[in-house]
C-alpha cells in the first residue's frame, strides 16, 4: 500500500480522511488534554457554562480557570526521567561513543524524554520524532492532534504511513472561545487553505511535503533519506486500532474542579454584597435612587395612593463554609482515587505534604517509582528504538550535520542499554547523628570514626579534626581552673 503514496487520487483520500469528522473529533480530545496539562483552561470551563446558561448570565460569573490538577497529577507519576538514566553504547569504538554523547546531549534527549513521559501518562500514547536541523540531530514530542497515521492492512495497530499536520483549534468542538457567544462559521474548505496547509508525510520509502489538494511541493525527489520511519512510538495496550481511545479523567476532572471552583467564586460574589429592595407603587417609585454614607434617601408617601412604601437591605444567607468544603472534598477523593497524597494541591495553608525524615521521603520515592515501574519497559525499547533513528541519521545523513558529529559508519550490530535510577535512602542529619552516636556507645566505633562519619572526611582529617578538639577542651578547662 506504501507505494500508493505516488498516486494523486490516493494523496486526496488521505487529505479527506485527515478532514473528515471522526479524525478532527479525535484531535480535539487531544488539544483538550494538551492544553488543559499546559494551563489553557478558560475556553473549557467557559463552554461548561455556555452549555447550560445564556450569554448573559455567564458574563456574571467570575470564571475560575488557574488550578491545574492535571499537571500535578501527570508531573508525579510521570517520574521517570527526573533523574537522568545511565546510557551505555555497545559495539561501538571509544570515539564513536564519546560522539554519540555529545549527541544525546546537544539533543536535550534526557529533557525530551521527560516530556515524552510525561505526555504518555497523559494520553497514554505518545511519539517522538528524531530530524536533523540546523547541523544537529533534534528530538520532538509530537501530540496526538498534530499526528495522524495510516495503519498497516494486516496490522491496524502499527503504523505504515506517518503524516504529520497542524490543527487548527478553531477547528475543535471542545472548547468556547471568549467573544459574542455566537458560533460563528469556521473551516471552510476554499481552495486557498487547501493551498497554503502542509501535510508531511514519512514510510519507510517515502518522504515528502503535500499541500491540502494532495500536490507535492517538496520537490521530485520523495525518496526516504534514512531507508526508515524516524518516528518512534510508546504507547500503552491497543485494541486493534492504532490510536488509544479514552476518557481522560485527568482532563476532565480538571475542567470540572475549575468548574466547581467557579460556582463558589460566583457564591463569594453574591454573598459579599447585600442586595438593595424598594417596594413603592408605581406613582411613588423614583426615577432612580442614590444610596451612600453621606447620602439621605427620601421616599414620599401619597395617603390616596394605595401601597406600601419601603426599602431595605436583603442579605444573602449562603453556607460559604459549606461549598468549599465541597469542593476541597471533590479534590481530596480524586488525589486519593490517583494514588496520590490528598495534600498535593490543597486549600488550606496549614497542610503540606513535607516528609519529616528520611525514611518517609524514602517511601515516597519508592511509591512514585512503583508508580511507573510498569512503564519502564516501554520507555526502555522506545530508547532502543530511538538509537537506530539516530544511527540511522549519522550513516545516512552526515553531510547535513555538523562536522563534530563525524563518526564513521555505526555497525548494525550496534545498540544502547538504559539504567534508570531507582530511590535510595536519603537521612536527615538528626537522623544520621542518632545513628552515629548509638554506634559510638556500643563500641561499634571510634570517636575519630563517628568524626569521620559525621563530616564526611577521611580517617586521616578525622585525626587532626579530634585533635583539635581535645587541644580546645584542654584550654577550656585551664582557663576554667585560673578563675
Amino acid at each position: 500500500m506504501e507505494e500508493k503514496l505516488e498516486q494523486t487520487e490516493y494523496r486526496q483520500g488521505i487529505i479527506s480522511y485527515i478532514n473528515g469528522q471522526e479524525n478532527i473529533d479525535r484531535k480535539s480530545k487531544s488539544l483538550e488534554d494538551t492544553q488543559v496539562y499546559s494551563g489553557d483552561i478558560y475556553p473549557y470551563v467557559l463552554k461548561k457554562f455556555k452549555d447550560v446558561y445564556k450569554a448573559e448570565t455567564v458574563n456574571e460569573i467570575p470564571i475560575v480557570s488557574t488550578i491545574n490538577v492535571s499537571e500535578k497529577v501527570i508531573n508525579s507519576a510521570a517520574s521517570i526521567y527526573k533523574d537522568a538514566p545511565e546510557r551505555n553504547f555497545h559495539e561501538v569504538s571509544g570515539e564513536q561513543a564519546e560522539t554519540l554523547d555529545a549527541v544525546y546531549n546537544d539533543m536535550w534527549f534526557d529533557t525530551k524524554m521527560l516530556s515524552a513521559n510525561r505526555y504518555f501518562k497523559l494520553q497514554k500514547q505518545t511519539h517522538v520524532i528524531v530530524l536533523p536541523k540546523a547541523e544537529k540531530l533534534q528530538a520532538r514530542i509530537l501530540k496526538q492532534h498534530q499526528l495522524d497515521v495510516i495503519p498497516f492492512s494486516n496490522d491496524p495497530e502499527a503504523g505504515e504511513v506517518y503524516i504529520l499536520t497542524g490543527f487548527d483549534k478553531s477547528l475543535s468542538t471542545l472548547r468556547t472561545e471568549a467573544g459574542n457567544g455566537i458560533d460563528e462559521p469556521i473551516a471552510d474548505e476554499d481552495d486557498y487553505k487547501a493551498s497554503i496547509t502542509r501535510h508531511v508525510v514519512w514510510s519507510k520509502n517515502y518522504h515528502f511535503v503535500m499541500d491540502g489538494r494532495g500536490a507535492i511541493i517538496s520537490g521530485e525527489d520523495v525518496a526516504n533519506p534514512i531507508g526508515m520511519i524516524p518516528i518512534v512510538e510508546i504507547s500503552e495496550d491497543k485494541d486493534m486500532e492504532y490510536f488509544i481511545q479514552f476518557v481522560n479523567n485527568d482532563t476532565k476532572f480538571t475542567v470540572e474542579y475549575n468548574e466547581a471552583l467557579s460556582n463558589q467564586a460566583l457564591v463569594v460574589k453574591m454573598q459579599g454584597f447585600s442586595q438593595a429592595v424598594m417596594m413603592a407603587p408605581e406613582g411613588l417609585m423614583p426615577s432612580s435612587v442614590t444610596v451612600g454614607p453621606n447620602k439621605i434617601l427620601k421616599i414620599i408617601t401619597d395617603g390616596n395612593l394605595e401601597g406600601e412604601v419601603d426599602f431595605k437591605f436583603v442579605n444573602p444567607g449562603s453556607d460559604l463554609a459549606g461549598v468549599q468544603s465541597h469542593t476541597e472534598s471533590l479534590l481530596s477523593q480524586y488525589l486519593s482515587s490517583k494514588g496520590l497524597d490528598a495534600n498535593a494541591i490543597t486549600g488550606n495553608a496549614s497542610n503540606s505534604a513535607g516528609h519529616a525524615s528520611g525514611v518517609s521521603k524514602l517511601l515516597a520515592m519508592v511509591e512514585r517509582f512503583e508508580a511507573s515501574k510498569d512503564d519502564l519497559a516501554r520507555f526502555e525499547q522506545a530508547e532502543k528504538n530511538l538509537f537506530k533513528v539516530v544511527r540511522a541519521w549519522l550513516n545516512d545523513a552526515q553531510e547535513v550535520l555538523d562536522e563534530k558529529y563525524t563518526i564513521g559508519n555505526l555497525s548494525d550490530n550496534s545498540s544502547l542499554s538504559v539504567q534508570y535510577k531507582e530511590p535510595t535512602a536519603v537521612m536527615s542529619e538528626v537522623e544520621t547523628l542518632d545513628v552515629i552516636e548509638r554506634k559510638l556507645d556500643m563500641g561499634l566505633i571510634s570517636r575519630v570514626e563517628a568524626i569521620a562519619k559525621d563530616r564526611n572526611i577521611t580517617v586521616e582529617q578525622a585525626e587532626e579534626v579530634a585533635n583539635g578538639i581535645e587541644e580546645t577542651e584542654v584550654l577550656e578547662e585551664r582557663s576554667i581552673a585560673e578563675v
